[in-house]
């Protein structure tokens, strides 16, 4: 009798330990299971992923976008991967103060706004705010060229969801009237369109042309709803300047669209002459060491533009 209450005896205690053991090793299970939970929570703050923008790769200056100054719809941008940088450049006028700006700041969005010359001098740069925070840096041009602004996380290793933001550059003035110039910028000889042309107007307004030759000049300020008059200027390399008389009325006071013709000047004289033509014959059939030359010929030079100069010469 007393063994087998003995034997019952170790039997419920090895019933009992088994419970208590597995007991324990449920909790320690759960344990661990919390922990990577907490690791998992940590690590896909990053490992979220998200869809790249529509500006990448623009991750360095060499593949800046060209943004609109005072566009009413921002240029919308995310940090997708970690060291995630967004690189814009624009077309800037001595003695114009501009504002760049970003908003609408995800609530993990802590942008950094740096402003850079041609030469990749820093001019200038901001972060006053935290994550979610909105940034803003004021700048006044001393020299009239194309500037680049890059946007990055204070935390490169930051992205991911909620990293998004807005950019725009605005000039900080509300005309009482105004209008949009809207075109595109061609060859006038082949009519490829011409890319990296700076657009400038008599109001101080500038642009810069997109890949596909258009470009897009806002807010052109407008002193009353009678007849204005502007001049738009466009220049690039390898082409004679470009000056033409706009106006402006009460009757196309929202959008302007004004197409672009720019004649090649390929040695730089500022008239097309039969040189030109010469140069261009050269490079085609490769006579001459370019490299040697003071000149500028564009990788589409073809017959046609050969034909157009000497067409020029004779009208």
């Amino acid at each position: 009798m007393k063994r087998r209450i003995i034997n019952q005896l170790v039997m419920y205690g090895l019933i009992i330990g088994f419970y208590l053991k597995n007991i324990f090793l449920l909790f320690f299970i759960f344990e661990i299971g919390l922990a990577n939970s907490a690791d998992y929570s940590i690590k896909s703050k990053n490992d979220q992923i998200i869809t790249e923008d529509k500006y990448e790769e623009d991750d360095s200056k060499e593949f800046a976008s060209i943004i609109t100054i005072n566009d009413k719809n921002p240029q919308k941008h995310n940090f997708h991967k970690a060291q995630d940088e967004d690189w814009v450049k624009f077309y800037a006028i001595s003695g114009i103060e501009y504002q760049i700006c970003v908003i609408n700041a995800g609530k993990n969005c802590n942008a950094v706004i740096e402003l850079f010359d041609l030469d990749d001098n820093k001019i200038k740069s901001v972060n006053k705010g935290l994550n979610g925070d909105n940034e803003e840096l004021v700048w006044k041009c001393e020299k009239k060229d194309i500037y680049y602004v890059k946007i990055k996380h204070y935390d490169n290793d930051q992205y991911g969801i909620n990293t998004e933001y807005s950019l725009e550059i605005m000039i900080p003035k509300a005309p009482v009237f105004f209008c949009d110039i809207i075109g595109n910028i061609k060859d006038s000889c082949t009519e490829y369109p011409i890319d990296e042309v700076k657009i400038e107007t008599s109001a101080s307004q500038t642009a810069i042309s997109q890949p596909n030759g258009d470009y897009s000049i806002q807010f052109l300020e407008v002193k009353s709803e009678s007849y204005e008059s502007y001049t738009i200027y466009a220049t690039k390399k390898g082409y004679i300047d470009y000056s033409k008389q706009i106006f402006v009325n009460d009757r196309n006071l929202e959008i302007i669209k004004h197409q672009i013709y720019l004649k090649k000047d390929i040695n730089f004289n500022g008239i097309i002459d039969l040189s030109d033509a010469i140069i261009l014959l050269q490079e085609i059939v490769k006579l001459n060491d370019i490299g040697k030359q003071d000149y500028h010929v564009h990788n589409n030079a073809c017959i046609a533009d050969i034909i157009c100069i000497l067409n020029s010469l004779v009208k």
